[in-house]
């Protein structure tokens, strides 16, 4: 195996945990909001919601793995090009479409299977492109 393809696979290792963190963050983030009351009908609410969000757990948790993928992104960055990181961060899309499904029991239409199955051709084909 190349050098090249020694700092491919390691990069993509890095970018694994960094989607992984960034779905679990969404995953815990949308959860959360759906625990708290938004109902806003004076200004009044307005404290109340804050409050709501900074002490749900779901969101704090959320917040933290979305930190995480931050500092992932950024040490990314640092070892290859913008144009070859950002498309392969759409494997977010499918790892959102399995923890919705399997955490928050949503139901995945066909047309958003395809969707997500088009996404991840997108990405492998990024992946061979540069390897």
């Amino acid at each position: 195996m190349s050098e090249g393809q020694n700092v491919m696979l390691r990069m993509i290792a890095i970018l694994l945990v960094g989607v992984t963190a960034v779905a679990w963050g969404d995953l815990f983030v949308a959860k959360g909001m759906r625990s708290v009351d938004t109902t806003f009908k004076s200004f009044a609410d307005v404290g109340r919601i804050v409050k709501e969000v900074i002490f749900n757990s779901n969101l704090l948790i959320g917040v933290s793995f979305l930190i995480l993928s931050f500092f992932i992104w950024m040490a990314l960055l640092s070892m290859a090009d913008l144009s070859l990181i950002l498309p392969l961060t759409a494997l977010n899309y499918i790892i959102n479409a399995f923890l919705a499904k399997h955490y928050l029991h949503e139901h995945i239409s066909v047309t958003r299977w395809v969707g997500t199955l088009i996404i991840f051709v997108g990405i492998v084909i990024v992946i061979l492109g540069d390897i």
